[in-house]
């Protein structure tokens, strides 16, 4: 009997076994050293503080190119200058590519689908997935506007913190 009590103790945490979520390499609580690393920020300036031409990021998820040509992904840190969260933009007629990538990398990432009408009256098939480990939450969005869909990694502090406020800035209306 007690040996089932203890086996029941750490089930929960056999699930997580061995599952860190990283997005090419990319995961929460690397320092910020590491993260431009794997994608270098926009360079403004040569080394001696002139300005100069942008080049385009070559950074892509599962071959596919964000949105934003320059900053691939947006990523926010922490006071100690470890990621909190990063968010990859990327066009929806690329969804099936990226949410097959994703499923075949986390199959049990769970998914809802639900319909988004645009102001002509026009249905779509949304779909928001998710998947979470031990420090992050990792979710697949088909439609955050019509235009663009995001596969983003975040804490669970930070994901605690954006649901509070939504629900603060709902009471101000």
């Amino acid at each position: 009997m007690k040996m089932i009590i203890i086996l029941l103790l750490f089930v929960p945490c056999l699930c997580f076994a061995g599952t860190e979520i990283e997005i090419k390499e990319i995961k929460i609580g690397m320092s910020k050293e590491e993260y431009e690393k794997i994608i270098p920020p926009p360079a403004f300036f040569d080394a001696e503080g002139k300005p100069q031409k942008v080049k385009p990021s070559n950074f892509t998820i599962a071959e596919i190119r964000s949105k934003h040509e320059f900053s691939p992904a947006s990523a926010k840190y922490d006071d100690n200058e470890k990621l909190e969260s990063f968010i990859f933009f990327f066009s929806p007629t690329d969804f099936s590519t990226m949410f097959d990538a994703v499923k075949e990398k986390y199959p049990k990432m769970t998914c809802r689908h639900s319909t988004v009408n645009n102001a002509f009256g026009a249905k779509f098939m949304d779909t928001n997935c998710t998947f979470k480990d031990k420090k992050s939450i990792l979710q697949l969005h088909r439609y955050v506007d019509l235009e663009t869909s995001t596969l983003s990694l975040s804490s669970h502090k930070t994901t605690s913190s954006d649901l509070k406020k939504k629900k603060e800035r709902s009471r101000d209306l």
